[in-house]
């Protein structure tokens, strides 16, 4: 009732499951790189207004370190106003 496949139904069998893991591979990688792409697109576009808030907490974390008395003495580098930059939306 069962009988063995014989060696070219092994061959075909084995190239038929080589030819598909192939091409489910390149398709799988195909989306791997779309994904990143689009990432990597996302982050550029933003990466100015990011560079500016890591740049701004950096500056108030040093100026966190000093005393309110060198805060106070120094009126021109603790001026009492605040230059705020906004991203424009195209």
């Amino acid at each position: 009732m069962n009988e063995l496949p014989n060696s070219y139904e092994v061959r075909i069998w084995w190239l038929l499951w080589f030819f598909i893991f192939t091409f489910g591979c390149i398709i799988f990688l195909n989306f791997v790189i779309a994904e990143v792409s689009s990432s990597y697109e996302d982050v550029k576009s933003n990466i100015e207004c990011t560079t500016y808030k890591v740049r701004a907490s950096m500056v108030k974390e040093v100026e966190d370190f000093l005393t309110s008395k060198y805060k106070k003495e120094n009126k021109f580098k603790f001026p009492k106003f605040v230059v705020v930059r906004e991203e424009e939306n195209n």
